[in-house]
This record gives structure tokens, C-alpha cells and sequence, in this order.
């Protein structure tokens, strides 16, 4: 029910973006819903040296023929606001994936016909994500150097180089239709 859920949402129009989940080190911990959809965007977390966090999960994902995580975003020591007001440092892929979300909402703020295009912002986020070159891990059978890869996807999202890239994208005529 969960499944076709996400899999109707994204249908639907809308960026289904999750967390990973904060099982790591250790591969194939990518390992609940709805992370595990191939319909959702899975991100993963990296710390302020430009490392990978140490506990975001890590794919593959037993049957699932699509690389998650799709992406890594900043996830250790992030201000974030707390019940009842004021902020905090937290830690977790739970604060990657804010991330992510924000940097689709730039893209669609320039470049208004990605608008219910999931699939596009997708391939843009990928596109300009910067892969990680301090990690050595394999999972999966898939080299620390070829991405994507089961540890971080397509590398760490470039916020900056996405919404770039949404806007030439848009000053070029870009048809949602493509």
C-alpha cells in the first residue's frame, strides 16, 4: 500500500525525497520503506569535512535495480529548529534530505516548468551532484570511483550548480514536455 503510494504521489507530479536512514557503516542498509522505492529519492548523508557520514545507510538494495542513495547531502552537526522553538545541532540523514528538498524548491523557483516534473528535477540534481573522492568503500560490487555508486549515489548535491542549472535550462525554452 506504501509502495503504490509513493509510486501515485510521484505519478502525481510531486519530488518524493527521503532519507536513507542512519544504519551505516555497513552496505545493504538501506533497508526501510520508503526509502527502499525506486520511485523515491533517496539521500544520503556527508559530514563538514566533505566525508561521508559515518551512519548513513548505504545501498544496494536487495532486488531493487536502481543505485540508492541517489544522492549525499550535508547530514552531521546541522542547525536545525526543535519542538517547542529554538535550534539545535542534529545529526542524521533526517537533516540530508531538508537538503535536497530545498535545493528542488530553488530549481522550481527559476525554472517554473519543472514544476510536477519529478524525473527532471531528479536528473538535474544528479547531473550537477559533485562526487566524494575521501571514501574508498564498496558495496555492491560497484568501485569507490564509478558513479554512480551504492555509498553516495551521484556524489553530494550542488545546490548552487543545480539551480544553474534549472535556470539555463529555463532561459534556454526548456518544454516541460521533454
Amino acid at each position: 500500500m506504501l509502495l503504490e503510494s509513493v509510486e501515485n504521489a510521484v505519478r502525481g507530479g510531486l519530488f518524493f525525497v527521503v532519507a536513507a536512514g542512519n544504519s551505516g557503516p555497513a552496505c545493504q542498509t538501506i533497508d526501510a520503506p520508503p526509502a527502499i522505492y525506486a520511485a523515491s529519492f533517496v539521500v544520503g548523508g556527508s559530514n563538514e569535512a566533505g566525508r561521508l557520514y559515518g551512519g548513513s545507510s548505504r545501498g544496494p538494495i536487495p532486488g531493487l535495480a536502481e543505485i540508492k542513495p541517489d544522492v549525499i547531502a550535508p547530514a552531521e552537526s546541522v542547525r536545525s529548529s526543535v519542538p517547542g522553538g529554538g535550534y539545535s545541532w542534529m545529526t542524521g540523514t533526517s537533516m540530508a534530505a531538508p537538503h535536497v528538498a530545498g535545493a528542488a524548491a530553488l530549481m522550481i523557483s527559476v525554472n517554473p516548468a519543472l514544476r510536477g516534473r519529478p524525473e527532471r528535477i531528479a536528473a538535474i540534481l544528479r547531473e550537477t551532484a559533485v562526487p566524494l573522492t575521501t571514501t574508498a568503500q564498496v558495496c555492491g560490487g560497484v568501485a569507490a570511483d564509478v558513479f554512480p555508486n551504492p555509498v553516495q549515489g551521484y556524489g553530494q548535491i550542488d545546490a548552487w550548480a543545480a539551480v544553474r542549472l534549472a535556470d539555463t535550462l529555463f532561459a534556454e525554452g526548456f518544454d516541460a514536455a521533454r
